[in-house]
């Protein structure tokens, strides 16, 4: 994809975010130049709605939080950490009220679960309590729960152990062996075998 200007997330102090949805491209790409690749002067993006679904921001947040952790970069980590807070924050403005579906009330001083009593009824839900007064840590099986545990992993993820793959060297390899056969011709079928190697972290 040419680079097209960066697309940035909309967080406002009260909590609340916007992240771009749906893009709608027009123009053309330049023509591709390995040697010197362009920046597509002639390709733009505007984006015509916008999100504030919790598990995609929740995973943008992780993506932000891991480029700022290795570049370094203090508006990434800055960014990431308000998506996080405004997730769990519930902004109601001085003045407004109502009554949630269940007859909870909203006022400015609402909270997550003020306005979600009806957690409490969860039959899991003693297990949970139990489990922030000390006791052992419960488990549960949801179905689409994709985007409660993408929150639950940009908050806290461990290093993950892993295998560090040689991806330049096998790049390398490729274009050797396409090199080749296009030289050549057809040439027989080989394996390439290449060392990987194992990182240990947190996660082991």
């Amino acid at each position: 994809m040419g680079q097209v200007g960066a697309v940035q997330d909309d967080h406002q102090p009260d909590g609340t975010y916007r992240i771009p949805s749906t893009p709608q491209w027009s123009g053309r790409p330049g023509t591709w130049n390995p040697a010197s690749p362009g920046a597509n002067s002639g390709l733009h993006v505007t984006f015509a709605d916008y999100t504030n679904d919790v598990g995609v921001a929740a995973a943008y947040a992780k993506t932000l939080a891991y480029y700022g952790a290795k570049s370094g970069d203090t508006a990434s980590k800055s960014t990431a950490k308000a998506l996080l807070d405004g997730m769990w924050n519930v902004y109601v403005p001085n003045g407004w009220s109502g009554t949630m579906p269940n007859g909870d009330a909203i006022t400015s001083s609402s909270t997550f679960s003020s306005i979600r009593s009806f957690y409490k009824d969860d039959p899991a839900w003693s297990e949970i309590e139990a489990y922030l007064k000390g006791g052992a840590a419960p488990v549960f099986t949801y179905h689409r729960f994709w985007a409660q545990a993408d929150i639950a992993l940009a908050m806290g993820e461990p290093r993950l152990t892993t295998v560090r793959q040689p991806i330049e060297e096998a790049g390398r390899a490729m274009i050797r062996l396409l090199l080749e056969e296009m030289e050549e011709g057809a040439v027989a079928w080989r394996h390439v075998i290449l060392r990987t190697e194992l990182v240990v972290r947190d996660s082991t």
